[in-house]
């Protein structure tokens, strides 16, 4: 185990766990939501590649403990066909946290009136030179 690169391993999601050999696999898992195939693929591979355990982190993320230095290609191409990636480790970007939505939420802060009402008050005012037309398209879908 000497020839293990354990700073690459981190950079992909793996960290070094005090069991030799082992590592806990974080999950790339943005706002905290995933798919019921999603979650399926990430128990199946907790059962067969970590002991069946998953935590889930206060940041909405998932780990996977108890990964086998072995394993670790099988688990990246098992979890790939079920639609997940693995995380980052380190002093990287952390993933984005969110409520679930209006559609479900009922304190949920409506994007789209968020927009309304900021962009109505910040380009009233003549600081940000901004129009729904001149927008991105992704921010002109909600507006």
């Amino acid at each position: 185990m000497a020839d293990i690169d354990y700073a690459t391993l981190k950079k992909g999601g793996f960290m070094r766990q005090k069991q030799k050999g082992y590592f806990s696999l974080r999950l790339q898992v943005t706002g905290g939501h995933l798919t019921a195939q999603n979650i399926r693929t990430i128990a199946e591979v907790a059962d067969e590649f970590g002991k069946g355990y998953v935590h889930m982190t206060s940041r909405q993320g998932v780990e996977i403990p108890y990964i086998h230095i072995d394993d670790i290609e099988k688990v990246k191409e098992r979890l790939a066909k079920g639609g997940v990636r693995p995380g980052v480790c380190g002093p990287r970007v952390r993933t984005v946290t969110a409520c679930q939505g209006g559609a479900i939420c009922p304190a949920d802060v409506s994007i789209r009136l968020l927009w309304q009402r900021s962009s109505t008050t910040i380009i009233s005012a003549g600081s940000f030179p901004i129009s729904s037309n001149s927008a991105s398209p992704a921010v002109r879908t909600i507006v």
